[in-house]
């Protein structure tokens, strides 16, 4: 996938979605995408400009705008954007993009492809826990404390895996056991001893058979005990949609993001529905969430970077950040104590990310990363905390999957990896 891996990757599973509101920030991004490649560079510059503006610490966004703005004459647009990227951590492979080879020689051009070899130059710090079968491609993994057991959901194997602390893999759901569609974001219920698993078909373009009679998307929950499915809740409303991550609240409540209807839902103790907690244009593509450690809060990453939103009144607004950090391009987002922990892509970099928080929860006051461009790192995606270290999926292998189905030769060992918290 070229720029970040994860814009491309939303560009690419809902490209074939409807747009309710054609001016929010991924219809400007691939309507700016588009000109680019067809050559019309007053469109893209026009197009990137305002999605731009919408996400201003995006470094695709950034980045393709540097591109229409080079193509357009403006040298000076064009440089100044490009060391935005390097600013925020992107390390886009300028050197090798025609668009730009007119900017060659210039001073500050060569000042930020060396910002960008900076940004990209590996950070050590992620260890191997687990190998896993080649063709599993999953994206969501969760933590039962009490067995101490991982379990991974998988998209191309529409199946859940649990992984034992000896490193024994077993199917906890079969494929399409119960009507299991791609298999993303999980959580435990502790307290209930429930797996929850959002999974999709549909506009996420995951593998499910032609004519099968099944939902687009759900919200299931399966007893660990028994492995006996025990829920099943649909997303509120009309027209396309697609769970994506969730998350389980002490006290049961389940919350969870619909990617393609730009909103979160909440699913209550006692409830049978899910019912709409937030829905924002300024919620673009929302994918991973986490809550506050008072439970007042949520904290939910999506394509312009990461939000607040109050359980109680639904009232969104934007996490405040130092002006050199970037909260784009995230997919898996956890939180450990003060701090949030991300999977974060950023134009040419993959990283695990720590940022602190402050005494609010409104603000980060710190950036760090924990590991970035591991060699054996293959699109991450989640991550979960288990005490002092936090276990992710480092080899999702998404661009493996085509329109032809999968790519078996380009698939690695599935991993799953471990940095240290403390």
């Amino acid at each position: 996938m070229s720029a970040s891996l994860l814009l491309a990757g939303i560009l690419s599973a809902v490209q074939a979605a409807p747009v309710e509101e054609p001016a929010d920030t991924l219809s400007l991004f691939r309507e700016g995408a588009a000109a680019l490649r067809s050559g019309d560079a007053a469109t893209a510059v026009g197009a990137l400009s305002a999605a731009a503006e919408r996400a201003p610490r995006q470094p695709t966004i950034l980045f393709l705008l540097a591109r229409a703005r080079a193509r357009a004459g403006d040298a000076e647009a064009a440089l100044a954007a490009l060391e935005r990227v390097a600013t925020l951590g992107g390390a886009p492979a300028a050197a090798e993009e025609e668009d730009l080879e007119g900017l060659r020689g210039e001073p500050r051009f060569e000042a930020v492809l060396e910002a960008f070899a900076r940004n990209a130059e590996p950070i050590a710090g992620a260890e191997v826990a687990f190998r896993l079968e080649r063709d599993l491609i999953p994206e969501g993994i969760a933590w039962d404390a009490a067995e101490k057991v991982l379990y991974l959901s998988s998209t191309w194997g529409r199946k859940v895996v649990r992984v034992d602390a000896s490193g024994d893999a077993r199917d906890f759901v079969p494929e399409a056991g119960d009507g299991l569609l791609g298999a993303l974001g999980m959580e435990v219920d502790p307290r209930r001893r429930w797996l929850w698993v959002a999974h999709a078909g549909g506009a996420m373009g995951f593998r499910v058979p032609p004519g099968e009679d099944a939902p687009p998307t759900a919200l299931d929950a399966w007893d660990l005990s028994s492995g006996r499915r025990v829920a099943r809740h649909l997303p509120p409303g009309e027209g396309e949609r697609s769970l994506n991550d969730l998350t389980v609240a002490p006290d049961g409540t389940v919350y969870a993001t619909d990617s393609v209807a730009q909103a979160i839902y909440a699913l209550r103790p006692g409830a049978s529905e899910l019912v709409t907690l937030a829905r924002s244009r300024d919620l673009s593509f929302p994918n991973g969430l986490a809550l506050a450690a008072d439970g007042a809060r949520l904290y939910v990453a999506h394509i312009e970077g990461i939000s607040v939103v109050d359980v109680a009144s639904g009232e969104v607004a934007r996490l405040e950040a130092p002006g050199d950090v970037s909260l784009a391009g995230i997919d898996g987002l956890e939180r450990d104590g003060d701090s949030l922990v991300a999977l974060q892509a950023l134009s040419g970099v993959e990283q695990v990310r720590r940022f602190r928080l402050d005494p609010t929860g409104t603000r980060v006051e710190t950036a760090e990363v924990l590991a970035r461009n591991d060699s054996r790192f293959v699109q991450p995606t989640t991550g979960v905390v288990a005490g002092d270290r936090f276990y992710f999926v480092a080899t999702s292998q998404f661009g493996a999957v085509g329109p032809d189905g999968l790519d078996e030769a380009a698939l690695v060992d599935t991993l799953v990896m471990w940095v240290a918290l403390r």
